[in-house]
């Protein structure tokens, strides 16, 4: 195994420990629990409005779709993580170094979501008093911001930010090499009938969804801008209306112009 894939391999291992501790401890009770799933889903529904107007758009809708549900949803990732420590001795000698790269910056995405998320709870739950059978609707954009603040993790947050853009660049790198497209394609039914299909599902979905957007350059600026515009918003105390809903849809809009 040569220095660039036995490093590759080095970090997926360590991302795969990682998330698969933090997978196992959240959905302990069978189940993520409701703290989590009240968060996931509020934090998905203001990604909905901030990118609505890039999800009209055939070519991007599968790869937003793809965020909501498989990077930031409020799901169970136990199974699907399971899956890749189960495979990773098959997927470091099969996979191209590219490949594997691309799951790795994923894998650290949701880690570090993860890890960031288990904060916010933390605040939203025991320090501003949140009421977790109240639903989604409880949670007003103004405590969210005020949870926001208290995590004080300005650095980490502008962090998970540049992980976003970078793992949806490594994925995009990848769907243009059509050998990694057809592999996964190929190995669905072995996968499946090992056991891996969480797994093999995910891949396809980040994949297809990523052919489908034809190039993300645009969206891609509008993440990076977007995102660091309301985490800006949110450490300096601005106003909600600057921030939440569809006021960002001029800032590198979808269409173009």
């Amino acid at each position: 195994m040569g220095r660039a894939r036995k490093d590759a391999a080095e970090r997926f291992r360590a991302l795969i420990e990682r998330t698969s501790e933090m997978t196992r401890h959240e959905a302990a009770g069978g189940d993520i629990s409701a703290e989590h799933a009240l968060l996931a889903t509020w934090q998905c529904e203001r990604l909905g409005q901030t990118y609505a107007d890039f999800h009209k758009q055939k070519r991007y809708r599968a790869a937003l779709d793809f965020f909501l549900t498989d990077i930031y949803g409020p799901s169970d990732f136990s199974q699907r993580d399971q899956d890749i420590a189960r495979v990773y001795p098959i997927m470091v000698k099969t996979l191209t170094v590219a490949a594997i790269d691309s799951l790795t910056q994923a894998l650290e995405l949701h880690a570090v979501s993860m890890a960031l998320d288990h904060e916010l709870i933390d605040v939203l739950f025991h320090r501003l008093g949140l009421d977790v059978a109240a639903g989604p609707a409880a949670l007003t954009p103004q405590m969210y911001a005020e949870a926001y603040r208290l995590c004080d993790n300005y650095d980490r947050r502008l962090q998970q930010i540049d992980l976003a853009v970078e793992a949806a660049s490594i994925l995009e790198s990848a769907v243009r090499k059509k050998m990694i497209y057809l592999t996964v394609k190929i190995a669905r039914r072995p996968a499946r009938a090992a056991g891996f299909g969480e797994l093999q599902s995910f891949l396809e979905r980040g994949l297809a969804a990523f052919t489908k957007m034809k190039g993300s350059h645009r969206f891609l600026d509008a993440l990076a801008a977007r995102e660091r515009h309301i985490l800006d918003a949110l450490f300096d105390d601005a106003p909600v209306d600057t921030w939440y809903g569809d006021i960002l849809h001029s800032l590198v809009p979808a269409d173009g112009s």
